[in-house]
């Protein structure tokens, strides 16, 4: 957590870039957690989608620009809004991810998923997922601790003023 610290900083001296700061947040996950893949995903102004603007995947490499809608995956959207996080080890049965199985889950092999939500000012501006794939993973309390963590750095991140000194 120490180098998404450093690269904050060096984010709000003017000196890296938003994206720098996010890859370094999902490299660490993917280090720490040793999940195969992290992502930060970004939700609209109105709350209804989530735009993902970086995963890091230990096997393909970075990825981002997917939108999930809250229309179209509504069970998922009251989850994270209702209990703030998800804890799923069989992402593909979990009453709040199983409509992602045949679009998502299956083509990237995603066996287990733990999202934690990010709030500012009391309204969700963010969520970080941790997604384990090839089999099935229990998450431990100090897994969901960690991801906790993580989303606390991105809450700081993202309240950050845009016009930053240089």
């Amino acid at each position: 957590m120490e180098r998404s610290r450093r690269m904050m900083a060096s984010y709000r001296a003017g000196k890296a870039g938003l994206d720098d700061v996010y890859r370094t947040i999902c490299q660490e996950g993917v280090e720490t957690l040793g999940a195969t893949r992290v992502g930060i995903w970004l939700f609209n102004e109105i709350g209804d989608a989530i735009t993902n603007v970086c995963t890091l995947d230990a096997r393909t490499g970075e990825e981002r620009g997917v939108v999930l809608e809250e229309d179209d995956f509504p069970a998922y959207f009251r989850s994270i809004r209702d209990n703030l996080r998800v804890v799923a080890t069989d992402a593909a049965t979990h009453p709040a991810t199983a409509a992602f199985d045949e679009t998502y889950f299956a083509p990237l092999d995603i066996m287990s998923l733990l999202d934690v939500v990010v709030f500012i000012a009391s309204s969700p501006a963010a969520v970080i997922c941790a997604e384990h794939c090839g089999e099935r993973r229990e998450w431990s309390e100090a897994d969901i601790l960690y991801l906790e963590q993580l989303a606390v750095v991105i809450r700081m991140l993202l309240k950050i003023p845009v016009n930053r000194a240089a």
